[in-house]
């Protein structure tokens, strides 16, 4: 899949948020996700991006999950020490939001294929 953008429509749409204070007044877009349109980018910007999108609930419909950090990708990339809060666990209604949708997935999958996944996920493979 893949997101197509014309200017003049994204212009037309950020009018429309600057007039009604939409996405901090026009500021930036979100498209089909994982798409996030700026006006500028910059750490400044993109923090008060994120932290909109986390006050109004929608960070979880925007982001996707890449997966846990693990002690190789602490290694090869080099975070700074305490980067990752060591008790954070990822959020309930976000695991929510994902099994709703296998969930949806294995209802138009074959019998065959959707004994198999759940078989996995009950440790029983």
């Amino acid at each position: 899949m893949a997101a197509l953008l014309f200017w003049k429509r994204n212009e037309s749409i950020r009018q429309d948020y600057r007039e009604k204070g939409h996405c901090l007044n026009g500021t930036y877009w979100c498209g089909s996700s994982p798409l996030i349109i700026v006006d500028r980018v910059s750490r400044d910007r993109i923090e008060q991006v994120v932290d909109e999108l986390i006050q109004d609930q929608s960070f979880q419909y925007v982001f996707e999950y890449l997966g846990a950090v693990d002690e190789r990708d602490l290694a090869v990339h080099q975070y700074p020490e305490g980067f990752f809060e060591e008790s954070a666990k990822i959020d309930p209604s976000y695991v929510s939001l994902f099994a709703a949708k296998l969930y949806q997935m294995l209802d138009q999958c074959s019998p065959e294929l959707k004994e198999k996944i759940l078989k996995e996920l009950s440790g029983n493979s």
